[in-house]
């Protein structure tokens, strides 16, 4: 007689909020490293994302311009996590400006001017 193996849910929900002002961080991206398991966080940063793991995982929670935070999640566990992400300070690489005329201007002009024969 085969009796069928249930397998242990995880669900994980809470919120993902911002450490400095604690205002929610909407479309927020949460998910398992190495998965396509995973949500965004609504417009009151909340979340919650389901799954049949099958080993210990990490649940990586991330958004633009913060750094993100890891969470070590076991098989058939029911948690709730509130994250708190801080800022991430970029700095961009140096631009340079050199003086002179943009050759994407002639180009463009040209595209212009043949407008309408190129219309199809």
């Amino acid at each position: 007689m085969c009796l069928p193996l249930l397998a242990d849910e995880t669900i994980v929900v809470g919120a993902v909020r911002d450490a400095t002002t604690g205002m929610p961080i909407e479309n927020a991206n949460v998910w398992y490293k190495n998965t396509d398991i995973g949500c965004a966080t609504n417009a009151e940063g909340m979340y919650m994302v389901r799954t049949d793991l099958d080993k210990k995982r990490t649940l990586i929670v991330s958004a633009v311009g913060y750094k993100k935070q890891k969470f070590q999640i076991e098989p058939g566990q029911y948690a709730g996590i509130e994250v708190e992400l801080e800022e991430q300070n970029t700095v961009l690489q140096d631009v340079f400006i050199v003086p002179g005329e943009n050759p994407a201007l002639a180009l463009m002009e040209q595209v212009r001017s043949r407008r309408q024969e190129n219309d199809v």
